[in-house]
């Protein structure tokens, strides 16, 4: 949808498109639960009330965090609006939106694999080591493979695929490229923090995130130089 409106050049492609995005997630957990067969008959007050009394820290600590990460990955963007325009923010946006795909598609898969694996053996008292070391090579993989694609080849593969002016977006890329990568990192083991209960631990890493980034707020005054199209700019 934000493709759509940017072609189309209609207004409001961002926010609308982010919008439909959720909710078109949204519409798919609502079908996965009647699809499953899942029934209200099954919850009863007394047993959310177990539940609530077993995992409180969750809510205690992982509450206030979890909303300062989310919010952390909006704020560089109103950041970059306020401070210069727009159309600096669609091309933000899309760097977000290329960088984002390991991301989603690999860190979810492997982070859901991963707490499958340790949680059954937690439950057997097993070692866990062999399966974050494998983990852990194939992330390295990953970083390696994105980050030497990025920073040789980014300005230049934006501006084939997406078009001539896109290749600021692969600059921004160049920039950005390190922060996703410690994000791609914290979100695939963030399950073995959740799993072995050290809410705390994951909650810190959260808000730490979330005050770096507001970090940037008072870095307004610093100047990045660099070349785009042959063509020295900041």
């Amino acid at each position: 949808m934000q493709t759509t409106f940017g072609v189309l050049r209609l207004p409001g492609g961002l926010f609308v498109g982010d919008l439909l995005g959720n909710l078109a997630n949204t519409i798919s957990g609502g079908k996965q639960i009647f699809k499953n067969l899942f029934s209200f008959k099954l919850v009863s007050l007394k047993k959310i009330g177990f539940v609530a009394n077993k995992y409180n820290e969750y809510p205690k600590y992982n509450v206030l965090p979890t909303l300062l990460s989310s919010a952390a990955n909006v704020l560089p963007f109103l950041f970059i609006n306020k401070l210069y325009s727009t159309e600096t923010v669609g091309y933000l946006d899309l760097s977000k939106l290329v960088l984002s795909i390991p991301l989603v598609f690999i860190s979810a898969t492997i982070s859901q694999v991963l707490f499958q694996q340790i949680t059954s053996k937690k439950h057997d008292s097993l070692s866990i080591k062999n399966d974050m070391r494998n983990v852990l090579f194939v992330l390295i993989a990953v970083i390696i493979l994105e980050v030497v694609v990025i920073m040789f080849f980014g300005p230049l593969l934006f501006g084939f695929v997406f078009g001539e002016k896109y290749e600021l977006s692969g600059v921004f890329s160049q920039i950005l490229i390190f922060s996703f990568v410690l994000n791609f990192i914290g979100s695939t083991f963030s399950s073995v923090f959740i799993t072995f209960g050290k809410i705390k631990l994951n909650s810190a890493w959260q808000v730490m995130y979330f005050i770096a980034i507001c970090s940037l707020y008072f870095c307004k005054g610093l100047t990045y130089y660099g070349v785009f199209n042959g063509i020295r700019c900041y």
